[in-house]
């Protein structure tokens, strides 16, 4: 991935490319994990805020976005708790409901950049989406996927997802 800061360092780009604006967003970016009309967020650190007049970037973003990333592009101060984030969470549901609908998937994941207010309210921006991500980090997983399958099938939810926690003996 490359990160240009001026028009004339498109000259660097020597392949077909998928432009898109970069905003500066504090160093972190909310993922949700999508299973039907459940969804889990996560923060993940990001690429820190940039000046206009940085030179290009090139790296991996797999090195930058993960949990346990540790970039000199990242912020040093790490990423914040979900709970101290200031953005509704009806927006973002809203938002989700949307792709659903317009991509017409269940199973999917969506990365938000957190905007900086315009007036008195935050701003989402989406910048990606990914089709089928690792699940991993959402608990009760199977418990939702299995909502979601009831839900297609117009069979009653479960109510608990307890069958699904191992017992230890």
């Amino acid at each position: 991935m490359m990160i240009l800061f001026r028009e004339e360092d498109l000259k660097l780009i020597k392949t077909q490319a998928v432009l898109q604006n970069f905003e500066n967003h504090d160093g972190f970016l909310l993922k949700a994990y999508v299973i039907g009309d459940y969804f889990h967020l996560v923060l993940r650190p990001s690429i820190k805020n940039l000046s206009k007049d940085h030179d290009p970037i090139i790296f991996n973003s797999h090195h930058v976005s993960k949990e346990s990333s540790h970039s000199e592009l990242n912020n040093d101060g790490g990423i914040p708790q979900i709970e101290d984030i200031c953005v509704e969470e009806d927006l973002i549901k809203r938002t989700i409901d949307a792709l659903r609908t317009h991509l017409d998937l269940e199973l999917f994941g969506v990365d938000f950049l957190i905007l900086p207010p315009s007036g008195h309210e935050h701003r989402l921006a989406v910048i990606d989406v990914n089709i089928f991500p690792d699940y991993n980090c959402v608990p009760g997983f199977f418990f939702h996927l299995e909502n979601l399958v009831r839900t297609k099938l117009d069979l009653p939810k479960l109510t608990s997802s307890s069958i699904f926690t191992c017992r230890q003996e």
